[in-house]
């Protein structure tokens, strides 16, 4: 009997505690994989927020406090992921439902929840977060189905998501949010952690979504530079999530503009209609996009994507010049973005394999060193009911970093987000 007694007890310490579980690799030691914690100074995290919370798996704790606030995260047991390296290791795991809760919040301070994952040992896992504002409500959905995982170089690695806690939750006190898994391999979440900021009202909120590409672009290095640019102008505050379906997410009405660093590639990534048509109703409402480089290849599988870029990638068409330097001529627009610019030379991959009908303006192009036709290299799309910039510079880091070409991309983010007027 007290051998039985003794066994339940470490029983419900193993699930109510968040104890050790070592998950398809055997008995391993938090040593050996160590714990994932996100660090203080993301530059993913929205200008101005630092975190309030943090959670890690595996650090043996279910909850958080800080200000007043508590984060906890219950219904679900910490394992470890293979392979034990990097930053694989802890994570919560649930077959369902990992399930967390907020509350103490302030109706006076902006929040954003900041969500990190992989799923590290290869099953396949598409998960979705929802939140609700009180127990027994029904949960929204606020982040589409979609996988566990960035891609980098065709190979799933760690990935974080940013999404703004609504105001009324604020106002409230208090939240639930929920990780759910779509696929049988159950829900992965490494850590979690609330970021909070005293809300700017004469600055413009900036979304840059990135997290897969071609495996010739870097979007890992490519965001970070492309962020920094953008942050020079401090009328923008930006965040940049790892989720392209976030271009789904009713939240998205939380931001003036997003920039899509992103291709959704071939089959792990694949966005459904309803996400791209989500993503259709948030420029119509009058919002802004600016699309960069290779974000001509995304949404292949939903035709509609036209509509919004203007021009898409045709891949059987040629891809572009051979990396290398050509000049960037102004066509003469007064349009705002490039109203106070000249031509400039650039180090990049000149793009000639988009095509389309849609109404565009082309605001500067290039001249082919292959084939001498002139190619758009920055447009604007019409007919769209927001506000939608297009540009096919940014091949690697030192693309983003050319003086002309950040000018470029910052006046366009202001002008999508409302600070430039329209001609």
């Amino acid at each position: 009997m007290n051998l039985l007694l003794s066994q339940n007890r470490i029983r419900s310490r193993f699930f109510h505690r968040c104890t050790l579980f070592a998950c398809m690799v055997g008995i391993a030691s938090a040593a050996a994989a160590g714990v994932f914690h996100p660090p203080s100074d993301d530059f993913r995290y929205p200008d101005g927020c630092e975190p309030l919370l943090v959670l890690a798996a595996g650090d043996e704790v279910s909850t958080a406090c800080g200000e007043g606030v508590v984060l906890s995260v219950s219904s679900s047991r910490c394992c470890l992921q293979p392979p034990a390296e990097a930053r694989a290791g802890w994570a919560w795991f649930d077959t369902y439902r990992i399930m967390s809760t907020v509350s103490g919040l302030q109706k006076d301070k902006a929040y954003f929840l900041a969500l990190y994952w992989w799923d590290a040992d290869s099953q396949g896992r598409l998960q979705s977060v929802q939140f609700r504002q009180h127990d027994g409500q029904p949960w929204e959905t606020v982040l589409p189905s979609a996988p566990a995982a960035a891609f980098s170089n065709d190979k799933p690695v760690p990935a974080m998501t940013i999404l703004p806690v609504p105001q009324e939750f604020a106002a409230c006190g208090s939240f639930s949010f929920s990780v759910g898994g779509h696929t049988g391999a159950g829900a992965v979440l490494q850590a979690c952690a609330v970021l909070s900021k005293t809300p700017q009202e004469n600055q413009k909120k900036v979304l840059l979504i990135t997290g897969d590409d071609y495996p010739g672009h870097d979007w890992q290095k490519t965001s970070r530079v492309l962020a920094e640019e953008l942050r020079k102008d401090q009328r923008l505050e930006l965040s940049v999530t790892e989720s392209p379906a976030t271009v789904g997410s009713p939240l998205l009405s939380y931001y003036d503009a997003v920039v899509v660093h992103f291709k959704n590639y071939d089959d792990r990534l694949l966005l459904d209609a309803a996400v791209g048509e989500a993503f259709q109703r948030y420029v119509a409402s009058g919002k802004g996009v600016v699309f960069t480089h290779f974000s001509c290849g995304a949404f292949q599988n939903w035709a509609p994507f036209e509509k919004i870029a203007g021009r898409i990638w045709n891949p059987s068409l040629r891809g572009h010049d051979p990396y290398g330097e050509f000049t960037v001529r102004m066509t003469g627009s007064s349009h705002p973005v490039v109203a106070s610019m000249h031509d400039f030379t650039t180090r990049d991959e000149l793009y000639t394999c988009l095509e389309g009908t849609v109404p565009i303006t082309v605001l500067c192009d290039a001249v082919s060193c292959v084939d001498q036709k002139v190619y758009p290299m920055a447009f604007v799309v019409e007919n769209t009911g927001g506000r939608v910039f297009h540009c096919l510079l940014g091949h690697d880091p030192h693309a983003y970093r050319n003086a002309a070409v950040a000018d470029l991309y910052r006046n366009a983010v202001c002008w999508v987000s409302g600070l430039l007027e329209n001609p």
